[in-house]
Order: structure tokens, then sequence, then C-alpha cells
């Protein structure tokens, strides 16, 4: 642990205040937290943590990117999330410190931040919020994995393509002139595997897309020209639209 708290999390307190893990919590709290925040500098493509490590830890992003990625059924790296700014990685393990079953990978130069699970507990049980706040989190995330099960095996390729661009433009987006700019983060092949499609059934999708002039593409990069339509065909109900709002469309893969 350190005394004190490290310039890199000084520099990004007002967005760390606002994580997921302290949003919502005193000040006094989060700081409590942020107090022993150990910091790392990983360059791209630098190891957060690899599959089989010791879950001895819990990390925050402060700045940058991190692809995690489990292997999939034929040995090829299948992208389970993308993590940026403010998000937890490796919180299941925090009670039972189990070998982690994915690897975490910086995509760009990142800074990380971890805090060792003795002292996450001691943390937790010293502010009983926090504990709660912790719990929600776990809940989500039990959630979001139900969600992803719902979309394999109950909606077509298309969908689930859709709603991948969208979760990412949510998280990582920015806007231009043309529309909202995004880094996948992963090529067309793991986007297939995230998605749990062939590569060939990616790839009409995003002929299609582009046809429709929804998107347009850039090698891991691609820009939503259209988002109401594209929001559209996410098939989210009502006002669980991550991005604009459903527009029409005339045309569907």
């Amino acid at each position: 642990m350190i005394s004190g708290m490290h310039d890199t999390v000084k520099s990004a307190l007002p967005m760390l205040l606002s994580a997921d893990l302290l949003k919502g919590l005193p000040e006094s709290v989060a700081r409590d937290f942020l107090s022993v925040l150990n910091v790392v500098r990983l360059p791209a493509r630098g190891v957060v943590f690899r599959a089989g490590d010791l879950g001895d830890r819990v990390f925050i992003v402060i700045s940058g990117k991190v692809k995690v990625t489990r292997p999939s059924d034929d040995g090829k790296d299948n992208v389970f999330t993308i993590a940026g700014p403010g998000d937890l990685l490796g919180e299941l393990s925090i009670f039972d410190g189990a070998a982690r079953l994915a690897t975490a990978t910086a995509m760009r130069p990142t800074h990380v931040g971890w805090v060792a699970n003795a002292a996450t507990r001691e943390w937790l049980e010293r502010h009983p919020e926090a504990s709660r706040r912790f719990m929600r989190i776990l809940i989500d995330r039990i959630r979001r994995q139900n969600d992803a099960l719902e979309d394999v095996y109950g909606l077509d390729v298309g969908t689930r393509v859709a709603r991948a661009i969208v979760r990412l433009s949510g998280r990582f987006g920015r806007i231009t002139q043309d529309g909202i700019r995004v880094d996948l983060g992963m090529s067309q092949e793991e986007l297939a595997l995230h998605v749990r499609a062939s590569r060939e059934s990616v790839n009409q999708v995003f002929s299609v897309f582009s046809r429709n002039q929804w998107i347009r593409r850039d090698g891991s990069e691609l820009t939503i020209l259209d988002a109401p339509a594209l929001a559209k065909r996410t098939r989210y109900s009502g006002s669980v639209l991550p991005i604009g709002d459903a527009g029409e469309s005339s045309s569907e893969v």
C-alpha cells in the first residue's frame, strides 16, 4: 500500500469519484479507497493479468483501454469485454482469490490502479455503504451476463452485431461531423467471436449496414452515420437505447 494519494490518481480524481464503485459514496469513503490504490503504467499490449494468475487484487482502469479475453472452444481469444476509465476488473475474486479465468491487456498506453483483496475487504467492512454499492455492481454484472446469454440464444446475428456496436459507441464513441466515431477495439474475427457468430455472417451484416448508410467502416474503427436506425436495429425496447432514438428503417439484416 502507499501513503497518501498517487499523483496519477489526483489528476484523475473527478473521473474516479464518478466510477461505478465510488459513485454516490461520501467523498471521504471514496478517498479512503483511493489512498491505498497502487498505480501501474502499462504500454500498449502490456498485460494487466493473465488467465491462471492468482486473483489477489482488484483493478480499476484510470486511463486508456483494456481488452479482456477468454479462450474460445477452438482456442482463439474471445473478447469478453473492453474496459475504460473507471471500470473495475477482477472484482469477482475479492472474496475467494480464485485464479483468473481471463486475460486483460492494455490496448494503448494505460494507467491501472490496484488494491489488494485484503485491503478492499477491510474498506468494505469499514464502510457499509461501500459494501452495498459493491453488491449492486456484482448484481449488475450477473444481469449483464444473463443479457449476453439471451443475446446469443434469442437474437439473430444482425441484432447482436448492432447491440455490440451500440454498447461500444455508448462507452467509447466520440461525436464528429459525420456521426459517432468509435474504435471497436477488435478485429472482425474477434467481433464474430464476441457475438458468437461466424466471420462470414458478421461480414454480411456489416455489408448491409454499410449499404443502408447506417455505418461507414475504416479498419477497426467505424462511424455511425444513422444512430436512430442502428438503435432501432438493436431491438431494445422503450428508452433503453444507448444511442439516439429509434427511427424509421426500411431494411434489416
